[in-house]
């Protein structure tokens, strides 16, 4: 079993992201990051996407390779991760290649690099610690999973 250490990590603009209590939170949404590394995410996360809001698209957890877990977002605040489903989700981003560069191309859409033990035993960690911290999660979903 893995010990979760969470290493806080706030994004600039987290404080101006729409707040909700724990009971709005039955669902974690686990991601592929699709980038190369854990700084690349960082920058992406960073960008300024909405300018009414001055916020962008994040994860509200980060797992590296090596299994260290990053809270780019607090759990109380709605982070744009996925579709329709924010408001109720916890964004977990699994730092992974995925298809990167090459989403959109038809001829690469194989994801080969697989996930490591050490992100796979802080995922289950931090689930552990998602699910006891919140009482109403229930459900798991994922995209670009392998």
């Amino acid at each position: 079993m893995t010990d979760l250490v969470i290493h806080e990590w706030p994004l600039p603009y987290e404080e101006r992201l729409a707040e909700r209590p724990s009971s709005a939170i039955d669902l974690v949404v686990i991601h592929c990051t699709e980038l190369p590394d854990l700084a690349t995410a960082r920058e992406y996360g960073e960008r300024i996407r909405y300018e009414d809001s001055r916020t962008g698209n994040s994860g509200h957890y980060y797992i590296d390779r090596d299994g260290r877990t990053l809270r780019f977002i607090g759990d109380l605040r709605v982070a744009h991760h996925t579709f329709r489903y924010n408001p109720r989700s916890i964004g977990i981003e699994l730092v992974n290649l995925g298809r990167y560069p090459d989403w959109n191309d038809s001829r690469h859409q194989a994801m080969t690099e697989p996930y490591t033990a050490a992100q796979i035993g802080s995922l289950l960690a931090l689930l552990r610690h998602l699910r006891h911290e919140h009482p109403s999660l229930h459900w798991i979903a994922g995209h670009d999973v392998l």
